[in-house]
């Protein structure tokens, strides 16, 4: 999710959401949850998970791209949820370290010697401590966390499989895929004895 863009937000129950889904689903089915943003809508059903995203083309052409699984299939749903985390990189970390000692080392040598040699140092000094703040401030990289969802089909060897990663905000909606997978494999009341 870059720069202006709206984080996706959910909505559970209600006439609301529908709104949002309204296009794509059958007047039988029931909302139970629906996550939007500026480009996507991931919406669940009582029948089946839609995921909606909105693209332009090279030439500026909008394109619809829609994808849903129907739980009548799905097996088995796994749900993987993973915070964020920062990678720090130790060698940019050192580098940096020790340009920025260095930087100061040569500034204040330059600024010790005089002369022609003066500025030259400060200059030099400056510029290896400008890298070394670029270098701390790179060193470290804040991976966003996420959840993934896997929807196993119903397959001799379980291998086929649908997945879906949303924000790791939206863990209510991740919640509401494992319900409505769960609640389209009821049994039926005839099936009661």
């Amino acid at each position: 999710m870059g720069t202006g863009h709206r984080p996706m937000s959910t909505t559970t129950g209600g006439t609301s959401m529908a709104n949002e889904v309204d296009e794509y689903i059958s007047e039988q089915e029931q909302v139970n949850a629906v996550s939007a943003g500026d480009t996507r809508t991931f919406a669940v059903t009582d029948r089946r998970v839609l995921d909606i995203q909105q693209t332009e083309s090279a030439t500026g052409k909008s394109i619809e791209n829609i994808e849903t699984t129907l739980f009548t299939d799905v097996a088995k749903v796994d749900v993987s949820i993973q915070g964020s985390t920062t990678n720090t990189d130790t060698m940019k970390m050192v580098a940096g370290i020790l340009f920025g000692l260095l930087g100061v080392v040569v500034a204040f040598l330059g600024l010790d010697t005089g002369g022609d040699g003066a500025a030259i140092g400060v200059v030099v000094g400056l510029i290896l401590l400008g890298l070394a703040i670029w270098l701390l401030m790179n060193a470290t990289e804040r991976i966003p966390g996420g959840i993934r969802i896997d929807l196993r089909h119903k397959t001799p060897d379980d291998t086929v499989s649908d997945r879906y990663i949303l924000p790791e905000s939206q863990a209510g909606t991740a919640r509401a895929v494992v319900r409505s997978v769960g609640g389209a494999h009821r049994p039926s009341v005839s099936e009661n004895p």
